[in-house]
């Protein structure tokens, strides 16, 4: 499933910038008679507030509009911009690693630290789509968890440093996890990349990990998450779902 957050639109009209707005919203356009109208969709790099920009890995969504003075003109029919991946007719093809915790088991190894694992819940008022979503429990016997990624299903290594690498998913839960990575050659270390907060919403994020994935200076890392106990409550439960590494293919 293609789940977004996309918050912005940057608009042009014939190729001249017009403004970003705020989703659902209008704008106004000076141009007149049949125009090309192209959206950039906009998204909270990283679910920062203030760091707004255009996804990289979406398509420019373009159309012709015969605009009337006065006149608000819907982009579509029903007002809906649709976006979609760049692909190999787009001059830009992508490589998609996806986890939907549809199937046995998962991408998801866990570490030597307590040897916890995210389990595949069908439980329907915990999956947000499928039939399935991931779901991490921590107690106070045992409050600390770590997984890392594996192969074949989510082999990193044709991944270049230096090119833009995110790491799409949706999650919610009681207690904060850690997202990085974990550099394997020419020595093991690990970057820390973003920390989620708490959030009672599903809830859709962009993790950019270009940064980290340059200062690791390899490619030969693998994606960790980790999460301590930290809630007063008797257990720190999280979900997670629709999960995409996403990178210059």
């Amino acid at each position: 499933p293609n789940t977004n957050t996309i918050i912005d639109a940057h608009i042009f009209a014939n190729d001249f910038f017009v403004g970003t707005i705020e989703l659902p919203g209008s704008v106004p356009i000076l141009e007149e008679g049949p125009t090309r109208i192209t959206i950039g969709a906009g998204i909270r790099n990283n679910g920062i507030s203030s760091d707004r920009i255009i996804y990289p890995f979406y398509k420019f969504l373009e159309t012709n509009i015969d605009l009337k003075p006065g006149v608000v003109s819907p982009i579509s029919e029903d007002s809906i911009a649709r976006f979609q991946y760049f692909s190999a007719g787009d001059g830009g093809q992508l490589k998609i690693l996806f986890e939907g915790f549809e199937n046995i088991g998962n991408v998801w190894e866990p570490s030597q630290i307590d040897g916890k694992a995210i389990i595949n819940t069908s439980n329907s008022e915990e999956v947000l789509s499928g039939s399935s979503s991931g779901k991490i429990v921590l107690d106070d016997e045992f409050p600390v968890f770590e997984v890392y990624s594996q192969e074949p299903e989510w082999d990193l290594s044709d991944i270049t440093p230096g090119f833009t690498v995110y790491l799409e998913l949706d999650y919610r839960g009681n207690n904060p996890i850690e997202i990085g990575i974990r550099t394997r050659n020419p020595s093991v270390r690990k970057i820390f990349a973003l920390g989620l907060n708490p959030t009672d919403k599903w809830t859709k994020v962009y993790v950019e990990l270009t940064n980290e994935i340059g200062q690791g200076q390899t490619n030969d890392f693998q994606i960790y998450l980790q999460a301590v106990k930290t809630t007063s409550d008797e257990q720190a439960i999280i979900y997670l779902d629709n999960m995409k590494v996403v990178y210059p293919g």
